[in-house]
């Protein structure tokens, strides 16, 4: 009953099929997941995170719409651990936070990245945060542009919060955000930029999360919840990043906000793969649609009851990185990563998720 190639062995012919057999599956479930728990938790609003919100949003106005489920009003919003987290700033402190998040580079890198400052180093050595002898060097240097960087931030808050404002969003409303997870950081820094709680509704969540003991009621997990990534068995969360590379966007990814002219304008970083090959995504795409297309033909009136196996979708991923017969060359191309935020980028992802596989 099944096409069959490579001495018997499956194999993936088209990222249209790369999309209805892998992805398809995984997005469908996901979905079906948050029309379920944003409405058993009492949510009135949706913020689709960039950029993985690009194609996820249209993917739920498509489901609830052909399920005749009422959806709940949304917003695609612009967003990056890189804007919220500047924006946000306002006291010293808040800025010595930012060294708990991991950054590989030099510390004139590190002031470009994450506020668009060029200094003056007399020292201008390569640093790994989180790291107590690097974060000690950095608090240094933070001390003595201190002024410069919250002088930047609230120029970049001002802005931040103008662009808001021009989105149809009742903040007194219990609103959800979504994005792929983990450790909630755009909507950590989004609560404290507006004073407000969200709620989060993620792929999955890690252990390092930022919510800590509040995390039961401020994040919740599709595929892996509060797991240690260093030691999960889930699969999905486990290969994170080649969910990542499909939830993209045409657009790089977003740095800050600036005004001009009195308006708030997107300021966007170098376009990276996911740009590169959008042509691909979207055929990717398109396939995800077509499975969830058949998924309700089949099922219809009962689509929101079907159980789906979660534990199969793990093992179906796992398969996907080790059997390397699934995925032909041709179609890897399309697996890269540029990260300025935390300055990685590099090794084609298949390749190194089954050299760690391996191990």
């Amino acid at each position: 009953p099944f096409v069959l190639h490579n001495g018997g062995r499956y194999s993936l012919k088209s990222f249209f099929e790369l999309g209805y057999m892998i992805y398809g599956p995984i997005l469908l479930s996901y979905t079906l997941w948050l029309m379920k728990e944003t409405e058993k938790q009492g949510q009135e609003y949706i913020l689709f995170f960039a950029r993985d919100g690009y194609f996820l949003e249209p993917l739920y106005k498509r489901l609830t719409e052909e399920l005749a489920v009422k959806a709940l009003p949304s917003a695609y919003f612009l967003s990056s651990r890189r804007s919220v987290t500047t924006a946000s700033l306002r006291t010293m402190e808040q800025i010595f936070e930012m060294l708990e998040t991991h950054y590989e580079g030099t510390v004139q890198d590190f002031f470009l990245a994450r506020f668009d400052l060029t200094i003056d180093l007399d020292d201008n050595r390569k640093i790994c945060l989180p790291n107590e002898y690097d974060g000690k060097l950095m608090r240094q240097v933070i001390r003595k542009y201190s002024t410069q960087i919250l002088d930047r931030a609230e120029q970049e808050r001002k802005a931040y919060l103008e662009y808001i404002s021009t989105l149809d969003v009742d903040l007194s409303k219990n609103i959800a955000v979504v994005d792929m997870g983990y450790a909630g950081t755009i909507q950590y820094y989004l609560s404290r930029l507006l004073n407000k709680d969200f709620t989060g509704y993620y792929f999955a969540t890690s252990t390092g999360n930022r919510f800590k003991e509040q995390v039961s009621k401020r994040a919740y997990g599709c595929f892996a919840e509060n797991e240690d990534y260093a030691s999960t068995r889930k699969d999905i969360f486990k290969y994170q990043l080649l969910m990542e590379v499909i939830l993209t966007s045409p657009k790089g990814q977003l740095n800050c906000f600036a005004m001009q002219d009195g308006k708030a304008v997107p300021q966007y970083g170098a376009e990276g793969g996911g740009q590169r090959y959008i042509d691909d995504l979207q055929e990717i795409h398109r396939g995800v649609q077509r499975f969830c297309d058949d998924f309700l033909e089949v099922y219809r009136d009962a689509a929101m009851d079907v159980q789906l196996d979660l534990a199969f979708m793990d093992e179906w991923m796992h398969s996907f990185v080790v059997d390397e017969q699934i995925l032909p060359k041709e179609l890897q191309e399309i697996y890269f990563i540029d990260d300025e935020f935390c300055n990685t980028s590099g090794d084609n992802i298949i390749e190194f998720y089954r050299h760690g596989a391996k191990k």
